[in-house]
């Protein structure tokens, strides 16, 4: 892109080098000499007047996240949850979860953590969470670094506050454009909705590029930006009055958990004449009450999402299912659902009955040995569970029996319990191998083994038996943002071209070799599900948010739809109408 020198805020030559001379030597006072510093990597500057835009998406670019590190995240802000107040929160925890996430690159980690940093906690003049102005700088630039475009976008807002840097808004700007360029949703939302007016207004921070302020919140949007949704529908209802499209984004911005939007549906459907976001329908007070009460649930919880609204709530003709009235229902029969984890098997030695290989039901060893011996030693030098290891021998890679006898050992050996001082002994001289035939042959396979695999063979420590650990559960059933039901009766999978067989929740998937396939993970299961009624179409996919009229990057019948079962459906009631239901939850334990 070439370099503008020309800034909105300034509308004559002298005021223009005038600011770049204040900005320049604004930024020289403080760190401009050290230019590793990536504060003093100023991005070009903001030129509101472009012409074009490519629509890039934050997941494309930032780090894979480590499971580990995504577990202490999960945790954290499962500790934050808003039912609780500050001042009962083990904060330090929260940040001691934060930090490890972080020190394995967790990028969120790296940005919510600088946050509080910056910010800290406080519950009126008592700091719960101490402000560390210089280690959130730190963070902000080391995610800089690593080239996640939010850090880029959090480095304008220190620029427009003045935090560790001199204030300076036209940096602010060239920070949040380049942000917006990388593929931060966040940055294309605050730039997007400043360019939606019909003539500049620099002193309001408005300038008129109408193309390119949609492209940036397409962008944003179908990267599951609730504030450009909401952004996009009050264009479309108030600008370019096409309620039939602003009725849509309020729509899918409630699902990806905007309540501006659920508020700007409660009050359209509770409005006549111009006001009515259904010209002419008059009011529907059965639908306003919901997307009331729905906005109500976002503004205490804005980590909610509702991929399923289309079972509480689908948009008109569609009749409404009956509601109860509990609020906590129609919440819960709007979230994701999952399943729960498959088992793990018990140990191979749980069903041996012989005391030297039995593992007790629930316990299991641990994947790696706690200790490889150097040596042979003829007694076990403590209790726990040994696996003789036998070595490979390179002299014997061209005489396949011999290949043949050392792997069929290897096979036939496993963990063994000794208690401490008891003698190991060889496998020719074990009496444990299940009948005498069997001892011979293992006597037998050992003594054709090479002298070199003989000696040099290593006993593995794995130690006591310790509890089998199950999968862990999808942290966002810990944390209330999504019910865990038990698996559907049948398998049942569609691409989305087909007409939808059965009503109920159906999970999308895209093919990880697909161009866009980390633009679609990222999304989550609670993008990727949608309450789908028989006979209809599955919905399209996002678009790529390359503006008005753009192309589908994901073609509807390249998503494969898995259906999750007839209990996830809303129910026929002896009143011979739909009633909003439930599936029953799947409770840890059970099956």
């Amino acid at each position: 892109m070439t370099l503008h020198f020309t800034h909105p805020a300034w509308q004559t030559a002298r005021q223009l080098s005038k600011a770049i001379l204040v900005s320049f030597f604004l930024l020289l006072s403080a760190h401009a000499m050290d230019m590793s510093l990536p504060r003093n990597h100023m991005p070009e500057l903001f030129h509101p007047h472009r012409t074009q835009f490519a629509c890039l998406h934050e997941a494309e670019f930032v780090p894979a996240i480590d499971p580990q590190a995504e577990r202490w995240y999960q945790e954290a802000e499962g500790m934050r949850d808003p039912r609780f107040w500050d001042d009962e929160i083990d904060w330090s925890h929260v940040i001691t979860l934060y930090r490890q996430a972080a020190e394995r690159k967790h990028w969120k980690a790296m940005i919510d953590l600088a946050t509080l940093y910056q910010d800290g906690i406080w519950d009126g003049d008592k700091p719960l969470v101490e402000r560390k102005p210089q280690a959130a700088m730190a963070l902000t630039e080391e995610a800089m670094r690593l080239g996640i475009p939010l850090a880029w976008a959090v480095m304008g807002n220190y620029y427009r506050s003045g935090f560790l840097v001199p204030f300076n808004p036209t940096a602010a700007w060239a920070f949040w454009q380049k942000a917006a360029d990388m593929g931060s949703p966040y940055a294309q939302t605050l730039i997007g909705k400043s360019l939606l007016t019909s003539k500049d207004q620099p002193d309001k921070l408005l300038w008129a590029n109408e193309k390119i302020g949609l492209q940036m919140l397409e962008c944003a949007f179908a990267q599951g930006d609730g504030s450009a949704a909401y952004e996009l529908g009050l264009q479309y209802e108030v600008i370019f009055k096409n309620n039939a499209k602003a009725l849509h984004y309020y729509h899918e911005g409630v699902k990806i958990g905007s309540a501006a939007c659920a508020n700007s549906l409660f009050v359209g459907f509770s409005s006549v004449g111009k006001d009515a976001i259904i010209p002419g329908a008059g009011i529907d007070t059965e639908r306003s009450e919901r997307y009331k009460q729905i906005r109500k649930a976002l503004e205490f919880n804005p980590a909610i999402r509702l991929p399923n609204l289309d079972k509480v709530l689908p948009l008109p003709p569609a009749k409404l299912p009956v509601w109860n009235g509990d609020k906590h229902q129609l919440i819960n029969a709007a979230k994701a659902v999952v399943t729960p984890p498959p088992k793990l098997p018990p140990h191979p030695g749980s069903s041996h009955n012989n005391t030297r290989y039995y593992v007790p039901p629930g316990m299991t060893l641990p994947t790696e040995p706690l200790k490889v011996l150097a040596y042979w030693p003829d007694k076990a030098p403590r209790s726990g569970y040994w696996l003789l290891q036998l070595p490979d021998d390179p002299v014997l890679a061209d005489k396949v029996r011999q290949l043949r006898t050392a792997n069929e050992l290897s096979q036939s050996l496993a963990p063994r319990y000794y208690r401490a001082r008891e003698d190991l002994g060889m496998p020719s001289d074990w009496t444990d191998w299940g009948g005498g035939v069997q001892q011979a042959i293992m006597a037998m396979l050992w003594w054709e083994l090479s002298p070199n695999q003989r000696l040099n063979s290593r006993w593995l420590y794995f130690g006591e038996a310790i509890p089998l650990r199950q999968p862990a559960w999808n942290p966002l059933v810990a944390r209330q943002l999504a019910l865990c039901i038990a698996p559907p009766e049948q398998q049942l999978m569609c691409d989305g071209n087909q007409t939808c067989p059965q009503t109920g929740i159906w999970q999308s998937s895209l093919a990880a070799s697909h161009p866009c396939s980390k633009r679609w993970a990222a999304l989550g299961v609670t993008a990727q599900q949608a309450y789908v009624q028989a006979g209809e179409r599955f919905p399209v996919p996002p678009q790529t948010g390359m503006g008005t009229g753009a192309e589908t990057v994901i073609q509807a019948g390249e998503l494969r739809w898995q259906w999750l079962g007839s209990a996830t459906a809303n129910q026929m009631h002896v009143d011979g109408r739909m009633h909003i239901s439930l599936p029953p939850q799947w409770q840890d334990g059970q099956g």
